[in-house]
């Protein structure tokens, strides 16, 4: 009898989400073929046939992060009506509020964090970053915003910052206080 046909896109995918699991609770320096492989309960072998490198079993990882990053925000201006509402919504998404969007980003600040020294995440990094910006900056032309290439790129600067504040230091910077601040933002930038 013939082996199941193994489905290598799901099993790819699987593998990654591994990678995800394991930066969300310990952080990238735990991510190793054989943590993965042990986690996910496959060979050492089995993870080097799909991810021949470290970097490369990093990348996919970080391209499922963004997309949850990426998927959230899209789902929470999906049924908003004026640019001010959909620019709102996506930045209140994203930020870390509650475990699962806390999830997303400790593992987005990760990937973000180790682009710095690795040119190929930092590549898709830059890439992920400037679609954001020409997201919220076409959504802040849309509003009439002075300078929206400008204010887009004090939009993402504060949500770095908010997420790090809501991540390390939940106590001075409630979820309310980061509506607060997100709303006195759009309220200086959009007529």
């Amino acid at each position: 009898m013939a082996p199941a046909p193994v489905d290598h896109e799901a099993r790819r995918t699987t593998l990654a989400e591994t990678v995800v699991e394991l930066v969300d609770e310990q952080g990238l320096e735990a991510v190793s073929v054989r943590a993965v492989a042990a986690r996910a309960g496959v060979s050492i072998g089995t993870v080097q046939h799909y991810f021949p490198t470290k970097d490369a079993m990093l990348m996919h990882a970080q391209v499922l992060a963004n997309a949850a990053v990426g998927a959230r925000a899209e789902a929470a201006a999906e049924h908003t009506e004026t640019p001010r509402e959909a620019l709102r919504a996506i930045i209140l998404a994203v930020l870390p509020t509650d475990e699962e969007s806390a999830r997303v980003v400790r593992v987005f600040v990760a990937f973000e964090t180790r682009a710095l020294h690795a040119p190929a995440l930092a590549e898709r990094a830059r890439r992920d970053n400037s679609e954001l910006r020409a997201a919220i900056e076409h959504l802040l032309r849309l509003g009439g915003a002075a300078e929206p290439r400008l204010n887009a790129i004090a939009t993402i600067a504060l949500l770095g910052g908010l997420c790090q504040h809501l991540l390390l230091d939940a106590a001075a910077c409630t979820p309310e206080d980061a509506a607060a601040i997100v709303d006195l933002l759009l309220r200086r930038i959009l007529p």
